[in-house]
């Protein structure tokens, strides 16, 4: 059982999270067995009792974004992050990156899978490069939404956590590639850490979610985010990597 789920206050079926760390994970709680069909998911049990998880990942999410940091020579992950959002890039203008620096699980489960970034032209900058990247991490938790979907799991509200969560336009450029309103708590990016002390106190005794342990506030889809990032997809999907549809 990931903390992490744990952490976000994930105690009811169709609760879902999207952990946004290292790799993106997004589950999804549900009150029966739904075995995962394909696509690099799995299904485990939940740490509370008579619920299940279902497991999709992406494998680089936050460690997509410290690649690119490397690449453009920014020692600083935050202030490389507001530099991109000050600069308000449309999304029509940035590259198409698929983030298998690694292989890829959801939906693809193919290890041998790289990363490549396609539309790069003379007018492409370090900051488009780095937008590119966001993008390409938020369109892959995209696919994993819809991988869920089709296993008939009930997807109700939405937790963002993790590091990744700490950044206001990343998360809703995820909320706007799933077409879902995110939550996201004050303790957000602890989340893992928080699990694990929640389920220390169960494991003496205490309440594994109590109520009053945060406020979350919402990001909501972008209307303009959800349309550019639509017609980017084609493009993503295009990886070359992949076999060819239909």
């Amino acid at each position: 059982m990931r903390p992490g789920f744990t952490g976000a206050g994930i105690d009811r079926a169709g609760g879902a999270c999207i952990s946004l760390g290292t790799s993106g994970v997004y589950l999804v709680a549900n009150d029966r067995f739904l075995p995962a069909l394909g696509g690099g998911m799995h299904t485990h049990r939940h740490a509370v009792n008579g619920l299940f998880v279902q497991n999709s990942c992406v494998l680089s999410a936050g460690a997509a974004l410290a690649w690119a940091a490397t690449l453009v020579g920014a020692a600083d992950v935050a202030a490389l992050l507001a530099e991109v959002e000050a600069a308000a890039i449309p999304i029509r203008e940035t590259p198409v990156f698929t983030p298998y620096l690694a292989g890829e699980r959801t939906p693809h489960n193919d290890p041998s899978l790289a990363a490549c970034f396609s539309g790069l032209t003379l007018s492409t900058t370090r900051l488009h490069l780095v937008q590119a990247v966001l993008e390409g991490v938020a369109l892959a938790l995209g696919d994993c939404h819809q991988a869920l979907l089709s296993t008939s799991a009930p997807i109700g509200a939405v937790t963002l956590v993790g590091g990744g969560a700490r950044s206001g336009f990343w998360s809703r450029l995820i909320a706007s590639a799933i077409g879902r309103p995110l939550k996201r708590s004050a303790t957000a990016a602890v989340g893992p850490a928080l699990g694990v002390a929640r389920l220390a106190r169960a494991g003496v005794g205490g309440p594994l979610i109590a109520n009053g342990d945060g406020r979350a506030d919402e990001i909501a889809p972008s209307r303009e985010m959800t349309e550019q990032l639509a017609r980017k997809r084609a493009a993503f999907e295009a990886h070359p990597g992949l076999p060819a549809s239909g």
